[in-house]
């Protein structure tokens, strides 16, 4: 149990939290390839870990999902880039716990 307080203007307000602490998943993206691609997406992407779940991968790219997902192998899941804005994005891909992972390993979008 956690104590809190919360202060809004004048007002405070306090109360105890019951949270569960998540360290993420046990999957890992170690790598992506190709690195970079259009923003139009629709490229095949080869991401490469450990854990990785086969059945029902998913991948996500920042914030949005990949329009497809293939798990080929708990190391290797093949993600379809969606439509995205130039730069970087995270991908993340659902590790065998069903969780994605936080690995921060980078897909760069670029002008056509």
């Amino acid at each position: 149990m956690v104590g809190i307080r919360v202060m809004s203007g004048a007002s405070v307000g306090r109360g105890d939290v019951y949270f569960e602490y998540y360290a993420g998943s046990t999957g890992v993206v170690d790598s992506v390839s190709p690195q970079s691609g259009s923003m139009g997406g629709g490229l095949w992407l080869e991401v490469a870990g450990r854990n990785l779940k086969s059945e029902g991968a998913s991948c996500r790219f920042g914030s949005g999902l990949a329009r497809q997902a293939q798990g080929l192998s708990s190391s290797l899941v093949r993600c379809l880039t969606p439509v995205h804005g130039r730069g970087e994005v995270s991908v993340e891909v659902l590790g065998l716990d069903g969780a994605f992972t936080n690995s921060g390993v980078e897909f760069r979008y670029e002008l056509s």
